[in-house]
C-alpha cells in the first residue's frame, strides 16, 4: 500500500503525483477586476482626448500669428521700398479676409534735414485676436531703389 502523503502545494492529503483541482482563483478575472481595468482605460483616453484638443488650440493660434507675421512683413517690406508711400490702410491686406492691417509713416528730424528717416509701424490684427505690431525704419533718400 502507498502511504499517504500531504503535498506542499494544495494541502491536501493523497498520494503522490496527485491530480490537483483547480480553485476559483485561477479560472479567470472577477468583475470588479475588470470593471477597474476600464475605468483605468476611460481616465486614459480622456486626458489623451484633452491633450489633442490643447493641442489644436494651439495649433490654430500659431497659425493665425504665422499669418499676422507674414502680413506685417510684406507691408513693411512695401513701405520701405515704395516710393511715395504713405499712412493708411496696409496695400498687402487681403480684401474680404477679415484681417485688420494698418501702416503708419512718422518723419524723423536729424542732422540731414527735417525728415531724414521715415519710422514705420504696421499694425495687424486677426479676426477676434490680438493685434501684432512692427515696427521699422526706411530712408526717404533710399526708397523707390531696387
Amino acid at each position: 500500500m502507498i502511504p499517504e502523503a500531504i503535498t506542499p502545494l494544495t494541502g491536501m492529503t493523497g498520494a503522490p503525483g496527485a491530480r490537483k483541482l483547480p480553485t476559483c482563483r485561477t479560472a479567470g478575472s472577477t468583475l470588479v477586476e475588470v470593471l477597474v481595468a476600464f475605468a483605468v482605460l476611460a481616465a486614459a483616453g480622456g486626458a489623451l482626448l484633452g491633450l489633442q484638443a490643447g493641442a489644436s488650440r494651439a495649433l490654430r493660434a500659431a497659425e493665425q500669428l504665422h499669418v499676422e507675421v507674414a502680413l506685417a512683413r510684406n507691408e513693411l517690406a512695401l513701405q520701405r521700398l515704395l516710393a511715395g508711400a504713405t499712412s493708411g490702410p496696409c496695400r498687402t491686406a487681403v480684401p474680404g479676409a477679415g484681417w485688420a492691417c494698418e501702416a503708419e509713416r512718422t518723419c524723423v528730424a536729424g542732422p540731414l534735414g527735417p525728415c531724414a528717416l521715415v519710422a514705420l509701424r504696421v499694425v495687424v490684427g486677426a479676426p477676434g485676436g490680438r493685434d501684432f505690431e512692427l515696427r521699422g525704419v526706411a530712408f526717404p533718400a533710399l526708397e523707390g531703389l531696387p
